[in-house]
């Protein structure tokens, strides 16, 4: 990544933030992942190694949005697969993301239930080890936690104009909820009574990556929201 964002600065394709706090996270990945796209489309593909590269780049865009909770960028990249996975390992692998990111995105947008999208994500499992003879896990998970013991069980829509749900892992009699900026200053916060689901609505700042931290009784827990006006 550090090499790409190297390298896209040395073309001229992006220009450096230079550390501001509010720099746009989106548009410095999808200028990265353009500059990538030029590079990889001048690049031959009738050869093994070269095609091996461009199913790569790929999964990798697909990754990139994936973790970003981009879902809807990232099955659009999926949705091509058949156009850059070239052995049936690689297709058995880009149809097993493809599987997860659709039931991750479902999750998400709250369609399913957790223990849905679980069973899912077992069947995606399944499929992709009938097709290969090997068993396949999620290190992480841009959406859910099997775990119970977590306090954010989601923050959504993310990225949003400045309207966001944070939906908690069970009811907190008194919870307290802060916004920082990325360097870690304080710029809002609000205490609730009684809340399993807190609404923050019209939030005025500036485009950029915020962290929202929430305070329960027992623990607190931070996640990374994204205001895109």
């Amino acid at each position: 990544m550090l090499q790409t964002l190297a390298s896209a600065y040395g073309f001229g394709h992006i220009e450096p933030v230079g550390g501001s706090e509010n720099a746009n996270v989106n548009t410095v990945l999808f200028q990265v992942l353009e500059h990538n796209q030029r590079f990889i489309s001048n690049q031959p593909q009738n050869n093994q190694e070269n095609k091996e590269k461009y199913f790569a780049y790929n999964m990798d865009r697909a990754q990139l949005y994936r973790m970003g909770q981009h879902f809807d960028y990232a099955l659009d990249v999926l949705s091509q697969r058949s156009n850059f996975s070239f052995t049936i390992n690689e297709q058995a692998n880009a149809n097993y993301w493809n599987c997860v990111c659709t039931n991750e995105n479902a999750w998400f947008k709250g369609e399913i239930e957790e223990s849905n999208y679980v069973n899912q994500i077992q069947t995606c499992n399944s499929m992709y080890a009938a097709k290969t003879s090997t068993p396949l896990h999620i290190d992480r998970s841009p959406v859910a936690n099997s775990s119970f013991d977590v306090l954010i069980r989601k923050a959504y829509p993310n990225p949003s104009k400045g309207s966001f749900t944070i939906e908690l892992s069970d009811l907190q009699e008194n919870v307290s909820v802060e916004i920082h900026t990325v360097s870690g200053k304080m710029i809002w916060s609000k205490s609730y009574l009684g809340k399993k689901t807190v609404f923050l609505t019209d939030l005025d700042f500036p485009d950029g990556t915020y962290l929202i931290k929430v305070v329960g009784k027992e623990k607190a827990e931070s996640t990374s929201i994204v205001i895109l006006k």
